[in-house]
């Protein structure tokens, strides 16, 4: 069975590997630069089509819950730069101890070395979920919250989140891709938690 955690972490590790300089966005160089290095190089005019695609607020930057929204959009399997884009993605999960000259280099089939196979262009059905909840209201999600906070620290984590919006299927593969979509979406500063106002916030405006 997929560990949620590990999975979440595995697709920030992902977005790092684009995020060259660190500053919590991946720009089109840095897209065409880690693309070159696995192997995966496009055309100019292929890769501005897929950073296109990513960029969906297009601020010319691709921010985590975008790359998020990408990974688990259907794929267009007609569209070979698209594709080309996804292996690239599965190829820089090299592992972070290597040296930079090495860190980018194409790896063969690495995803089927993963204990999580992040199936990407697969979206999990949680529209339903979240609609329902949208209709609670801000007051009722945050007597939800609360109730999920069991211990009072004013935030929950990953797994309290999947109990919320998954309840009866929280182990199924599916509800753990849509849970990790969903957290990440709510998880706007990337802290691992999500407090009272993120979560109203992200139910209220989804």
């Amino acid at each position: 069975k997929p560990d949620v955690d590990s999975s979440q972490q595995k697709i920030k590790d992902i977005f790092k590997r684009y995020d060259l300089n660190g500053d919590g966005s991946i720009s089109c160089e840095e897209l065409g630069d880690v693309m070159k290095a696995t192997g995966n190089e496009l055309a100019e005019r292929d890769l501005v089509r897929v950073f296109s695609k990513m960029d969906a607020n297009h601020d010319q930057r691709i921010q985590f819950a975008e790359f998020v929204d990408w990974l688990f959009a259907f794929a267009d399997m007609s569209d070979g730069a698209e594709m080309q884009a996804r292996s690239s993605m599965k190829a820089s999960l090299a592992k972070e101890s290597k040296p930079a000259t090495e860190r980018y280099k194409p790896i063969a089939d690495v995803a089927d070395s993963l204990d999580f196979q992040l199936e990407f262009g697969e979206e999990p059905d949680l529209p339903n979920v979240v609609s329902e909840m949208m209709k609670l209201g801000a007051r009722k999600l945050r007597e939800v919250f609360e109730g999920a906070d069991v211990s009072k620290r004013g935030f929950l984590r990953l797994q309290e989140i999947r109990r919320i919006l998954f309840p009866h299927s929280a182990d199924s593969s599916d509800a753990n891709l849509a849970v990790v979509k969903v957290f990440a979406q709510m998880d706007r500063n990337s802290d691992g938690k999500i407090h009272c106002g993120e979560f109203v916030s992200y139910l209220m405006n989804a």
